[in-house]
């Protein structure tokens, strides 16, 4: 899938943004593989892209179903991908996850399914952080997730610089549910 394109004055159409994905409709015998079948379908995927030095991969996001995690461990699943990952030099891309009620590829609803979504491109870069204890304190985890993720004013002239510090960009949340 690619998306921003725009084409040219010679009818060229230009694509910023790839994203690819791996995908599961339920648990295999063995989540270590199934972590790794998810990494190798966003791998091959990747390797199809025609000019695939404009699309390096800057994030990973994996979103999991209540009865998939139900039935294996979450930390085998996302050591496959991982070690996938960094088998095929990739091991510093950021990755961040998610359970979720279903996950929807093939045009349905898959409740036990897990999906691996790889988003690429040379124009874009991203930074992942984390607040802990939010539900007991919550202004505490969103001062230390602001603070790993944006630099606080005054502490570099990057601001002063900056004419658009913050526009442009997407804040992508995960919140625990209740």
């Amino acid at each position: 899938i690619m998306s921003q394109e725009s084409p040219n004055d010679k009818g060229r159409v230009f694509s910023y943004q790839a994203c690819v994905y791996g995908k599961m409709t339920k648990p295999g015998g063995d989540p270590v593989n199934d972590g790794d079948g998810l990494a190798n379908q966003c791998l091959n995927q990747l390797r199809q892209i025609d000019n695939p030095e404009q699309f390096p991969p800057y994030l990973f996001v994996l979103l999991l179903s209540p009865a998939y995690l139900a039935k294996v461990k979450a930390s085998h699943l996302v050591a496959g991908v991982h070690n996938r990952l960094i088998q095929n030099g990739m091991g510093d891309v950021p990755m961040i996850g998610s359970s979720v009620g279903g996950v929807i590829f093939d045009g349905d609803v898959h409740t036990e399914g897990a999906l691996l979504i790889c988003l690429a491109s040379r124009l874009s870069s991203v930074r992942v952080g984390h607040g802990l204890n939010a539900r007991i304190n919550g202004a505490g985890a969103v001062d230390a997730l602001w603070n790993q993720l944006f630099v606080p004013l005054g502490e570099s002239g990057e601001l002063e610089r900056n004419l658009n510090p913050v526009g442009n960009r997407w804040l992508l949340t995960f919140l625990p549910g209740y």
